[in-house]
Order: structure tokens, then sequence, then C-alpha cells
């Protein structure tokens, strides 16, 4: 009698199954890592880690993942003489990322929770955003705005606040100037 599940039909079946699984790992499994990457949910893409260095300011921007933290650091040097009135003391801050806004595939915007000391305690959260990222170039900005009449980094008490405050639709309001273009060292 002939049955439609005859063991050569199963065997048969089930081998065709697994060089069709076989072939679709190989054939998807096998491309080359684009340098676009985003390695996890809201994480910095591939090609912005490094280390940025703008030569005509010599401020740096440093943006590392190590064992799944993303930190973003930036160091500015001194402007001007000490005594001098238009002197402004170098700076050394930055934090680990918490949020990533991609706005188009060559910029957008790095929350960040700061790690190092800030004058407000309570307003933790700050923001750089990328503009014209290539595979060597970018420009960079830290957000700012203006307080007391002074201007100061932009901060937020709390991470949705600082996803509210800083989007691609109001970054321009804390970015007016970008700098750089920063070169990749």
């Amino acid at each position: 009698m002939f049955s439609f599940f005859s063991p050569r039909k199963v065997k048969t079946f089930f081998f065709a199954s697994l060089i069709l699984l076989l072939l679709t790992g190989f054939f998807t499994g096998c491309g080359s890592s684009s340098d676009d990457t985003v390695t996890g949910d809201n994480a910095l893409p591939n090609r912005l880690l490094g280390r940025w260095v703008d030569p005509g300011a010599g401020d740096i921007y440093e943006l590392t993942r190590y064992s799944g933290t993303e930190r973003v650091i930036r160091v500015t040097p001194d402007f001007g003489e000490p005594g001098d009135a238009n002197f402004w003391p170098g700076l050394t801050y930055g934090g680990i990322v918490r949020h990533v806004i991609m706005i188009t595939n060559t910029a957008g915007i790095i929350i960040f929770e700061h790690t190092g000391y800030i004058p407000n305690p309570s307003l933790r959260f700050g923001a750089v955003g990328f503009l014209g990222l290539t595979a060597n170039s970018v420009q960079m900005s830290t957000a700012w705005e203006q307080i007391a009449g002074s201007w100061d980094r932009a901060l937020a008490a709390t991470l949705e606040d600082a996803k509210e405050k800083f989007t691609a639709d109001t970054i321009g309001n804390y970015i007016g100037i970008w700098g750089g273009p920063y070169f990749r060292e």
C-alpha cells in the first residue's frame, strides 16, 4: 500500500529542509559588517566610535564602547591666557550614552548622563549633536543654552526630560554653531 508519509519521503523532506536552512544561513550570515551598524537599542553607529580631533581648536570628542557601555568624553583646551579678559579655561566632561537619535544616516543626537562634576547635580543629562558623518570626518557640538545671561551646557533632570528636550525638531535651539570639522585620529 502507498503512503504519503512513507519513511523515504519523510527523510527526503527533512534532508531538503536542512539543506535549505543551511543555505539560507550561509547566504545571510556571510554578509560584510556595515560601518553603519547600530549594535543595540539606540546605540551609537560603529563608524562614529573613536577619537575625533578638531586640529584648529584642539578640542576632542571621544566615543567608545566597552563591554556594552558607550561613553562620550569631550576635552577642550584653554582658550587665551590666564588673567586675560577673554580667557576660557579648558573643560573635560562626558558620561554614559543613554539614548541616540539618528536623524539621517549622517546626523544625530547623543543623549548622555554626566558621570563627572556638574554644577547642578539634579541636572545630569546633556546632549551632543553630530552632522555630516563620513568615514574620516564629522561636525559635532555640545548642546548649549543661555542661563542667567551666560552660556552653559544645556541639561535635563531625567532621561525622559532629555528625550523631550533634545529632538530632531528642537536641537537647533541648543546648537547654533557646529564645531569642527573633527577628524578621526
